[in-house]
């Protein structure tokens, strides 16, 4: 009985052993999965991590340009000012317009041409006149002053020379008489042409 129980008892203690050499081997094989799987982790991420930074980067400088704008509208455009303009000179009809309504004109530029046939007549008469008016005073203003030297030597009455001073003196006023007429004509003549009459604000 000895030997039979010593003998059980041998044999179970070699079945345990075995068990526990099976649970070691399966312990390790999972230990090892365990490991490799880890690995297999850290090598996906290595490989992420090298995919991320060899990423193409492209560098540009930064500058200025002017972007186009348009802005297309429609609507009603009114005159900031209105000014009336009138012909100056009376009495004269209009014989040409050289602008329409609404049309942008410059400063001095003809809008509106009258006959000015008639100015244009007396101009040419009073530029006459003037020039005669001249002529006379000059010789006038001669016979003064061979009167005066004459008058100086004793040769000529008083009353002569102060009809010559008179006499020059009526040269002098009818050419001064003459150029006023003759302005006058020229200022008719210019307003006959009806212009612009301020620059653009």
């Amino acid at each position: 009985m000895a030997q039979t129980t010593a003998a059980g008892t041998g044999d179970r203690l070699k079945t345990t052993l075995r068990g526990g050499a099976a649970v070691l081997g399966a312990c390790a094989l999972l230990a090892l999965a365990a490991c490799s799987g880890h690995g297999g982790d850290d090598a996906a991420e290595g490989e992420g991590a090298g995919g991320a930074s060899s990423q193409t980067v492209t560098v540009a400088v930064a500058t200025t340009q002017d972007l186009a704008r348009t802005i297309t509208a429609s609507g009603t455009v009114n005159a900031w000012e209105e000014v009336p303009v009138g012909a100056e000179a009376g009495g004269l009809t209009a014989t040409a317009v050289y602008v329409d309504e609404g049309e942008y004109v410059r400063q001095g530029q003809a809008l509106v041409q009258l006959n000015n046939d008639l100015l244009r007549a007396q101009l040419a008469q009073q530029e006459a006149a003037v020039s005669s008016a001249e002529a006379n005073a000059e010789r006038e203003s001669a016979e003064l002053g061979r009167a005066r030297e004459l008058r100086e030597r004793g040769f000529l009455a008083q009353a002569s020379l102060d009809l010559a001073i008179s006499e020059q003196r009526a040269a002098d006023a009818q050419l001064a008489s003459a150029r006023a007429s003759l302005s006058e004509t020229r200022t008719r003549l210019n307003q006959s042409t009806i212009a612009r009459p301020f620059p653009a604000s």
